[in-house]
């Protein structure tokens, strides 16, 4: 297996695991940004809009030198006690936007690199 595959195939079981977490909460009713699975793992938009900054940090500023796609999400979390975990009323759609747009640049860039 290439490279390429093998980063294809990462950001495909990534895309499945959020695809099915979100399924699952959506179909129970709950779209709570702050949602904290008794697991004890962060809160829901905390892990969703972190994912899309991985990709957005990794081509943007890693790779490129530049600065985030999208800097009003990238930014947004404080990181301190006045932020609990709602992503400050970002809605999920917006988050799965930023993803999705941010996955298929970094896979795009990957692809021709």
């Amino acid at each position: 297996m290439d490279v390429v595959s093998i980063i294809k195939s990462l950001a495909a079981a990534t895309r499945a695991w959020r695809e099915q977490v979100v399924g699952d909460l959506l179909n129970r009713g709950c779209n709570d940004l702050s949602y904290r699975p008794c697991t004890g793992m962060s809160a829901f938009g905390w892990i969703l809009a972190h994912q899309g900054a991985a990709y957005d940090y990794t081509l943007n500023m890693l790779i490129k030198g530049g600065p985030p796609k999208h800097p009003d999400l990238f930014y947004l979390y404080r990181g301190d006690s006045t932020d609990k975990g709602d992503w400050k009323g970002t809605l999920i759609d917006e988050i799965n936007d930023y993803f999705d747009s941010v996955e298929t640049d970094f896979l795009n860039w990957f692809a021709t690199a």
